[in-house]
């Protein structure tokens, strides 16, 4: 099960480009401003393959693979298009994508100047079908079930604003007309991500989200007129007021306690800026786990792996990172490359900067809430209004300078509930603070019936309640709380408190009295600000004293190992 770290900072969209400024395919790679790229010239190859309608024979190659090129400095340059069979890499723009198989074609397509240039890659012969030039980004592709036509969407390079789903005949002269109007600016449904996908009738779909909400919109059957369907709204639920809680857990499985998880970078080593940011989380888990969950470090042998790819698919296909393991047995973090661009912009780790930018996200804060999935920690239920410093496994990662853009812990409502998977690693250690977790506190005496000033010695025992949303917490003990023992004769009403000190077992406290009454005794609790318990009373407990039989009997005094309050 893969988790998604939903990150993405809203673009501010300034214009709109007009349907009239859309033409036919050769008309916009003709008109492609800013550079661009020229019109794919007639000719027997494209990109090292043979075109399908020339003579050359060329044989069938495996299924193509798109991987991110790196430069030197940690920041995505292009892509390299391989595939078995091929002789040679194609090197793509640093915009590019791998679309298919749609039957034994496949799509690919890459930027260059704000100008996309799609190719129809025919696997079964190892050669291309055709080349389409379109002015605007494209993120999602797909074909008609006869092979005739492609379908994508369209979003401006300068305002990120959503230009539609188009349609491309593949016959010449590749006329292309608009099948689905954009977003409109300001849209709740905007700027996140988009697919393109076929009903069982065969229509064409289209999802578009937000960060809050996404439509579906259903076109008429295809080829030939298409007509807008109805949209089906989507919002997120409306968060409500509770109290602060701890975030769900992804999973019931669990790590042994206190297991190292080792890591290795996988496929090419990153750059030392990545490198940092990544290290220095894995000590972050370490230093603010509070509890017995897993650690992370780096080994150059170790079994599991950290690595920098493009290739995040499925509930992944829009995230920052994703995380996925199957406790115990395996896990794997991958993180999108410096440059990478999505749909509202472009991807900018804050680490690879000497002065990070507004807008930048930062790769520590990132990696903490990805090695949080992997220990099984969720992200917040739509309900739970958590702030942005009581959890780093919010699905939207802040963008620097947002509250929590820096955040280099886990949160208290994060630590909540890796002490209720993994314990505590001491009884003695405070509970996070993010929800009240109710105790039992109960008291003892070694006697109930005593002679005048006999010693007699009040123990009071502290520990979680048996509850099974406490998991591993319940029926733990709980040492080095403020607990004090109070006293008083039979029939009085008021009590005189006594701290108690620690007793010979966790979870115990201890004072040693000489009564010279028949006393009453209980043990109370107030929590400290630190700690997430609950205030506890115990029950009360009776002590019988005989009387004195000697003249000049003295005044009843405690004798006890603590002082009063």
């Amino acid at each position: 099960m893969s988790e998604v770290a939903r990150g993405w900072r809203y673009i501010g969209l300034a214009a709109v480009m007009s349907a009239a400024a859309m033409t036919t395919g050769a008309q916009v790679a003709a008109e492609s401003s800013g550079g661009g790229r020229a019109p794919a010239p007639p000719g027997s190859r494209v990109d090292g393959f043979a075109t399908c309608s020339s003579t050359s024979r060329e044989g069938p190659i495996g299924e193509p693979q798109m991987e991110p090129a790196v430069d030197a400095s940690g920041w995505l340059s292009g892509y390299r298009l391989t595939a078995t069979g091929l002789t040679e890499a194609v090197e793509l723009g640093r915009h590019a994508t791998l679309h298919g198989p749609f039957g034994r074609l496949w799509i690919y397509s890459d930027a260059v100047d704000g100008s996309t240039r799609s190719r129809v890659l025919d696997a079964g012969r190892g050669c291309v079908q055709a080349v389409v030039d379109t002015k605007g980004l494209i993120f999602a592709i797909t074909m008609d079930e006869t092979r005739t036509s492609i379908f994508h969407d369209l979003v401006d390079p300068t305002t990120r604003q959503d230009l539609g789903v188009w349609r491309h005949g593949l016959a010449s002269p590749f006329a292309m007309e608009r099948v689905m109007p954009g977003m409109p600016v300001g849209s709740s449904y905007q700027g996140w991500s988009h697919s393109l996908s076929w009903t069982v009738g065969g229509s064409l779909l289209s999802e578009t989200c937000g960060q809050q909400a996404c439509t579906s919109r259903v076109a008429g059957d295809v080829p030939g007129d298409i007509s807008i369907g109805g949209s089906v709204l989507l919002p997120a639920p409306e968060p409500r007021e509770v109290e602060s809680k701890p975030v769900p857990e992804s999973e019931r499985d669990v790590w042994p306690d206190d297991k190292i998880l080792r890591f290795r970078w996988a496929d090419t080593i990153p750059p030392s800026w990545m490198r940092g940011g990544i290290l220095a989380a894995a000590a972050d888990v370490a230093e603010s786990r509070e509890s017995n969950a897993p650690s992370f470090t780096y080994d150059a042998q170790g079994p599991d792996t950290v690595r920098i790819t493009s290739r995040l698919t499925g509930s992944c296909s829009q995230a920052l990172a994703c995380a996925t393991r199957d406790i115990p047995h395996y896990w794997v973090v991958r993180f999108r490359p410096h440059g990478y661009e999505f749909p509202w912009g472009t991807l900018r780790w804050c680490e690879a900067y000497g002065t990070p930018p507004t807008g930048c996200f930062e790769l520590e804060r990132t990696a903490i809430h990805e090695f949080g999935h992997v220990i099984g920690l969720g992200h917040p239920a739509d309900a739970m209004r958590l702030g942005p410093l009581e959890t780093v496994m919010h699905d939207t990662i802040p963008a620097r300078p947002a509250t929590g853009w820096s955040l280099h812990e886990f949160g208290p409502c994060d630590v909540a509930r890796l002490q209720r998977r993994y314990a505590l690693p001491h009884s003695g250690a405070r509970l996070a603070v993010c929800d009240r977790v109710e105790t039992a506190l109960a008291v003892r005496v070694s006697d109930t019936a005593i002679g005048f000033q006999d010693p007699v010695t009040v123990t009071a025992t502290l520990s979680v309640k048996d509850r099974d949303a406490y998991d591993r917490l319940a029926k733990d003990p709980l040492s080095g709380r403020d607990v004090v023992i109070q006293r008083r004769s039979i029939g009085a009403t008021g009590w005189t408190s006594y701290r108690a000190s620690p007793g010979s077992s966790p979870g115990s406290y201890q004072v040693t009295f000489r009564p010279s009454l028949p006393t009453e005794f209980r043990a109370v609790l107030s929590r400290a600000s630190d700690d997430g318990v609950t205030d506890a009373t115990s029950g009360v407990v009776a002590v019988f004293v005989g009387t004195c039989s000697v003249v000049g009997c003295p005044v009843d005094e405690p004798r006890s190992t603590a002082w009063r309050h």
